[in-house]
């Protein structure tokens, strides 16, 4: 069977997906602030790095399948964590762990939202995100908005990370790698 890394798979939609693996007989590793089977704070660059590094020791022949799933909604949370969150965590953990997809022929899916097409992300910090990936330079510039706009944020992010997946797809199935986004609605 197969081997699935889901990141925020302690609870929600992580952890029903890795419920039906498991279920099926794959191999699930959840990665996750708490709780996981590799514990680490995915909206950091250290948590990231030391997740992926761990990931290459565990598994040195690939993996099949790589669910960036944590994440924040834009609820009463700092906007710079939704950011270093959602959009980093996701998009450096596909990235880590691309060489492993590609020993399996794996496929990565990240998580958006059905909040994109509500008109609600602030397109300003979608264009940073997709153009000019430099975090603390993005975390810097967003650290005096009012957390009462978290929304907005957090609908940038999950629409930022929909084109990092279209962006990637063609370079990445060159390589043998599928990669999507989904889009769920309330959940």
């Amino acid at each position: 069977m197969g081997i699935y890394v889901i990141t925020g798979a302690t609870s929600g939609i992580g952890a029903k997906t890795a419920e039906i693996l498991r279920e099926r007989g794959h191999e699930v590793v959840n990665i996750d602030l708490n709780g996981g089977d590799i514990n680490a704070n995915l909206a950091t660059k250290e948590g990231r790095a030391g997740a992926i590094a761990e990931l290459h020791e565990r598994f040195p022949e690939g993996i099949d399948a790589m669910i960036c799933n944590a994440g924040v909604s834009g609820g009463k949370v700092p906007i710079s964590l939704i950011i270093s969150l959602n959009y980093f965590g996701a998009t450096e953990m596909a990235i880590g762990v691309r060489d492993l997809l590609e020993k399996r022929g794996g496929n990565c899916v990240v998580i958006s939202s059905n909040t994109i097409a509500q008109g609600a992300a602030r397109m300003d910090v979608v264009g940073m995100l997709n153009n000019q990936a430099d975090e603390d330079r993005i975390l810097d510039l967003v650290k005096d908005y009012d957390p009462a706009t978290a929304h907005a944020f957090y609908a940038a992010t999950k629409y930022a990370l929909a084109r990092w997946a279209r962006r990637m797809s063609a370079d990445w199935g060159a390589r043998g790698v599928r990669v999507n986004a989904v889009a769920p609605g309330n959940v």
